[in-house]
């Protein structure tokens, strides 16, 4: 699971990109990428037997980690090493998962995530519990305790880059949720709902491993929300999706994206953001993202990606007088590339991918960021 410092970053690192998928798994019996940027490792299908039960457990060991050139911690390793499992029971229609990940935190003087530092406490929690029932037609119903949104199962559909893809301002996790959605066959589509999250995790996790321990932090967000996409795919690696999130409170989220073959493109608008991603600055940002990979050779995928967004920021939260000054727009563009590498049956990938700004950007970092990551599968 990426770090806690990564992930704050301006442009964001896709923050546990390489966990279960929510969608039904694949027929491979090998855990393989998802070419079509979903980031998403898939799991082997679960054969229902004559008994009409099936479990499986499986799960991912990450070693690796980030490097910046510049600022504060430059050249300071920012590790990246975690461990996920996950259990996975089906009888009949009915199926439920749960999976766990697990972290040790670099600190410092009590900061947690601090680069170029010694481990000093560990991160522990669940990802994903849920519930839930396919029909016949491949509809689904789940209610879960802890789970991705819709969107964030798309988060980076089109996004082919191993790990600086931009994190799109969704609430990506989901705490108490309900989810209906029907995966099969060209179109596709997904629609959750959930109340504000007010899961804390000094407070309310069974285990808690201490102060460095927020690994659960993620299931608390101020409003209720409403997530979903639709989804055509007309050939193997060639479709289109539009998503949408409202919230009671913190704006709204719209996209369009389209993937043709080895090309892909995402524009998107969210009404209520400007600024942080804790939604302290209100405003408006709209942006788009293209995407391309080449498969160099078997299993062997080159790819980069150009985002541009902007942010208009129209005031701070608890100031709506503006008295503390005046707000303004933000510009920021990115280039980033990489590669992805799987191998030993899909067992074993090493993925590299490497962040610049470029000089439209207006008050943005000017370091590159690097990503180097070793992924193990069970």
């Amino acid at each position: 699971m990426a770090s806690q410092v990564a992930a704050a970053d301006i442009a964001g690192s896709q923050d546990n990109i390489f966990l279960a998928s929510t969608e039904p798994m694949a027929t491979s019996s090998a855990v393989t990428h998802n070419t079509d940027g979903d980031h998403e490792r898939v799991a082997p299908e679960l054969k229902l037997k004559d008994s009409k039960f099936d479990w499986k457990i499986y799960g991912e060991i990450g070693l690796g980690g980030y490097m910046k050139t510049g600022g504060e911690y430059a050249h300071k390793y920012e590790a990246n090493n975690y461990v996920e499992a996950g259990l996975e029971l089906k009888y009949g229609g009915w199926y439920s998962l749960w999976y766990v990940a697990a972290n040790p935190v670099q600190t410092r003087d009590g900061e947690s995530y601090v680069p170029g530092h010694g481990y000093g406490g560990f991160e522990m929690g669940t990802n994903s519990l849920y519930l839930g029932y396919e029909f016949d037609n491949g509809t689904r119903l789940q209610y879960g305790v802890f789970g991705s949104s819709p969107l964030d199962d798309v988060a980076y559909w089109t996004d082919f880059t191993p790990e600086f893809g931009y994190g799109h301002p969704i609430t990506p996790d989901l705490f108490n949720y309900v989810k209906v959605e029907n995966l099969k066959g060209k179109f596709k589509w997904s629609v959750a709902a959930s109340d504000a999250g007010d899961f804390n995790e000094e407070d309310d996790a069974l285990i808690h491993t201490g102060k460095h321990d927020s690994s659960s932090d993620k299931f608390t967000y101020p409003t209720a929300v409403i997530n979903g996409y639709a989804r055509y795919d007309w050939a193997d690696g060639y479709g289109v999706m539009f998503g949408s999130e409202v919230t009671d409170g913190t704006g709204a989220y719209f996209t369009l994206a389209a993937l043709m073959g080895d090309y892909g493109l995402r524009v998107w608008h969210h009404t209520g953001r400007g600024g942080k991603s804790d939604m302290s600055m209100l405003g408006d940002e709209t942006g788009v993202i293209a995407s391309i990979k080449y498969e160099m050779f078997t299993k062997f995928w080159l790819s980069a990606s150009y985002t541009h967004y902007v942010r208009n920021f129209d005031q701070i939260q608890g100031d709506p007088d503006g008295e503390f000054g005046e707000y303004d727009s933000t510009t920021s563009s990115f280039v980033n590339g990489g590669f992805w590498w799987e191998y030993m049956g899909g067992s074993m990938a090493s993925a590299f991918d490497i962040r610049t700004y470029t000089g439209a950007s207006k008050n943005r970092p000017e370091e590159t960021m690097i990503f180097l990551e070793q992924f193990i599968y069970f």
